[in-house]
């Protein structure tokens, strides 16, 4: 049984992600604005990234299990059976960390639309299409370097077999302690700053080029063209910075909350343990995660509080 909530996560970082970028193509060719031809080929690069993150989390998903107060994570998919399961750990904890700085990357584009109408620099750089991806790499590596300071903090130890993972061929033990809860804060915050500076070039492009529309000769220049443009560009930036977002706070969750998977699995808080057996569905799961705040879970889940 694989994590419902891995598989929800693939949902959202690719199919969310890849949707909103085919409603930004669609009111793009509807409008047609000039500067159509210019966003195309940044909206075909978010599309191939959202592609991209799907292939790699359906090749091999991260599972976590709480155990006598450690964590414990496995791989999971056909690419444990290629690679070393410590490798796939290793790469799929950067993939992400990747992601969350990538977040300023996916609305750079937007910044070099501003570039391309005022005829202007923005943070230095003029609009070219090669610099989108040079942009991505340069981003990248800032990643690896902070995670590469980071990583320490994790303290890997093997575990040939655990009770949580009983689908696993093998799985890694993280010890809980004060530096890991700094890890998790860490990684949240720098979601939260990337997609700030991500809002706030949004924002600051956006006033410039409505001021400088005004100015500029188009061809069928109308204020009703203007709009029509300028929610084009707003869509192209913050629908795929909602669906690179919402899938790290369900990965940051999954990281605080304890979560127990194995031939059943458990979602474990404070107030109660809800046990779900091995014929439950992935839409029972992700309808409890929904209602746990309520206490409602479905028919199909047996909940039992735990006694002091």
């Amino acid at each position: 049984m694989i994590v419902p909530l891995i598989r929800l996560n693939i949902f959202l970082s690719g199919g969310i992600g890849i949707t909103a970028n085919f409603i930004v193509l669609i009111i793009c060719f509807a409008t047609k604005p000039d500067i159509c031809k210019e966003s195309r080929f940044i909206i075909i690069f978010q599309t191939l990234h959202a592609l991209f993150t799907i292939c790699v989390n359906i090749a091999a998903q991260l599972t976590y299990c709480v155990e006598k107060g450690n964590v414990t994570i496995a791989a999971v998919g056909w690419l444990v059976k290629l690679l070393p399961t410590q490798v796939i750990v290793w790469f799929l904890y950067m993939f992400h960390f990747l992601l969350a700085v990538g977040v300023l990357t996916f609305h750079i584009g937007f910044g070099f639309q501003f570039c391309r109408i005022c005829r202007k620099r923005l943070l230095g750089i003029r609009y070219e299409e090669q610099n989108i991806p040079r942009l991505y790499v340069f981003w990248s590596m800032i990643a690896l370097i902070i995670e590469g300071i980071n990583a320490p903090t994790m303290q890997v130890i093997h575990t040939p077999s655990s009770p949580c993972f009983y689908h696993a061929h093998e799985a890694f033990q993280l010890r809980r302690q004060k530096k890991d809860q700094w890890r998790v804060i860490f990684f949240v915050f720098s979601l939260i700053i990337g997609a700030f500076i991500s809002l706030i070039i949004i924002a600051f492009t956006s006033v410039r080029i409505l001021r400088n529309l005004n100015f500029q000769n188009f061809r069928q220049r109308t204020r009703r063209l203007q709009k029509k443009f300028t929610r084009m560009m707003l869509l192209q930036a913050v629908l795929p910075m909602i669906a690179v977002i919402l899938p790290f706070l369900v990965y940051a969750w999954t990281l605080v909350v304890p979560l127990e998977i194995g031939n059943y699995g458990s979602l474990c808080n404070d107030d109660s343990i809800v046990r779900l057996n091995a014929t439950a569905t992935v839409d029972a799961v992700v309808d409890y995660v929904l209602k746990v705040g309520k206490m409602l879970p479905p028919n199909n889940l047996l909940c039992k509080i735990p006694s002091e």
